[in-house]
């Protein structure tokens, strides 16, 4: 288990996070030990960045890419939140890297 202190947990929080496609959810993050004063306290120090509720990302990780992939990051944080849901269409392309759509990647 991983310990929950601050000196210990960003390192391995990284690459928990990688591993999973560049976002987890809370309760993944729970599982692995990590707590939610946890991912609160990375993501006001601007370790992490909050993609939707429940869901984070690596900051660095999030700033290094372009809309294309905050777009992927922000379904995958969709995908990690709401287990019911299947990407489908573009989404589902961008994240299989198939093709980068044009026009308005928010709606």
């Amino acid at each position: 288990m991983i310990p929950a202190t601050i000196c210990v947990m960003p390192a391995t929080l990284v690459d928990l996070v990688r591993s999973r496609g560049g976002v987890i959810g809370r309760r993944e993050a729970e599982r692995a030990g990590i707590d939610p004063a946890d991912l609160t306290r990375l993501t006001r120090e601007g370790e992490l960045i909050r993609v939707r509720a429940g869901a984070y990302a690596v900051t660095d990780d999030w700033l290094a890419v372009d809309d294309i992939g905050r777009y992927a990051l922000r379904a995958r944080a969709v995908l990690r939140t709401r287990p019911e849901l299947v990407a489908s269409h573009h989404t589902a392309l961008v994240l299989a890297g198939v093709c980068t759509p044009g026009g308005d990647l928010e709606t």
